[in-house]
This record gives structure tokens, C-alpha cells and sequence, in this order.
């Protein structure tokens, strides 16, 4: 998966989840939290 920092100076957080086929959560469990990655830009180009 491949991810870009955003333009703007800050904190981006994106949180993910996997299904199955069929669209049945398959990883985190239900009970867990989603798996995420925050970004943080610091300055801009």
C-alpha cells in the first residue's frame, strides 16, 4: 500500500480494516481496534 503525505503541515491518521471476499471483517477481530498510521508533515515544499 502506498501512502502520500498530505500538502498541509500537520498530523494525518489513516486507519485500516480487512474483509474477506464475502465482506466479513477478517483482520483486526471485531473486538480490536483498527490497525492505523499517522503521517506527520512538518513543512512544506
Amino acid at each position: 500500500m502506498r501512502l502520500q503525505a498530505p500538502s498541509q503541515v500537520g498530523a494525518s491518521t489513516a486507519y485500516f480494516k480487512i474483509t474477506d471476499d464475502a465482506g466479513r471483517l477478517y483482520y483486526p477481530g471485531l473486538e480490536s481496534p483498527p490497525v492505523y498510521c499517522t503521517i506527520f508533515t512538518v513543512y512544506e515544499l
